[in-house]
């Protein structure tokens, strides 16, 4: 059976199983009733059990592609000629169908130009993170005494507003030089590394955020889970989300969210 003969029986035999519904199997969203119809299906058929084993160790979401098209596309391609003169039969490099499948998943959803998410984690960061606000800035602005005790934190504040994240840091450096213990300034120091993609950094500052009270505590814990979720440590980011569970308040309900999904 040549190459193309091959990948028409793969496919062809899990064209009873949409991309979506091994996708919903394999993130366990399907019903008790769904899961022991599909698992009988791979105990009956070979192919669709390597098909859904290879996709299962992909790093994305199950494409959305029609198999119809796939086949359609291979039977347009040109066959292979085979060469007549003698040559010598090499041994058959060994794949598994499993990634066989993967494979040619991975081929079929670049062709068609569909997008893969590469990790559930960075999803849900996408999802769960947002630009903090405040009234902060307005309220030192309004306060004449602060205006040079604290002006170095009032440009790092107004500098964050603007995105400028470089210029933030810089002046609540300055700021925490003679004020080491301002929430304040480490939580919006932690804010600007984290929009910098400096996660060590952002946690460093999140975390001291954390240790000096509770005016900023919830916060912190808040966005020190959320860093945590950038970097791929979903334990670490459990392990914050259930200490903002202990207590209602701004970040709860985000926080029962976030995690039901961990």
């Amino acid at each position: 059976m040549n190459t193309k003969d091959t990948l028409k029986a793969i496919f062809q035999k899990t064209t009873n199983l949409s991309p979506r519904e091994i996708e919903n199997y394999l993130t366990d969203k399907t019903s008790a009733e769904e899961r022991f119809r599909i698992e009988n299906q791979l105990l009956d058929d070979p192919f669709a059990a390597d098909a859904v084993e290879g996709l299962s160790q992909s790093a994305g979401n199950v494409p959305d592609f029609s198999f119809d098209d796939f086949l359609k596309k291979v039977d347009a391609a040109p066959e292979e000629k085979v060469p007549t003169a003698k040559t010598v039969q090499m041994p058959a490099r060994r794949f598994t169908l499993g990634r066989i499948a993967a494979a040619a998943a991975i081929i079929v959803a670049a062709g068609l130009g569909l997008f893969f998410w590469s990790n559930n984690d960075q999803r849900l960061y996408a999802q769960f993170h947002e630009r903090y606000e405040s009234d902060a800035l307005l309220a030192l602005r309004d306060d004449s005494s602060a205006n040079v005790a604290e002006a170095e934190l009032i440009a790092g504040l107004e500098a964050y507003d603007v995105d400028d994240f470089d210029k933030c840091i810089k002046h609540l450096g300055n700021f925490l030089q003679n004020n080491p213990r301002s929430q304040e300034a480490f939580f919006y120091t932690g804010l600007s590394y984290l929009e910098k993609n400096d996660l060590t950094k952002s946690l460093e500052n999140f975390m001291q955020a954390r240790d000096l009270g509770k005016d900023y505590y919830r916060e912190s814990t808040w966005y020190a889970a959320l860093t945590y979720l950038k970097r791929e440590d979903a334990a670490a980011t459990k392990r914050l989300l259930q200490d903002l569970l202990k207590q209602e308040g701004r970040y709860f309900q985000k926080a029962e969210v976030l995690h039901s999904k961990l």
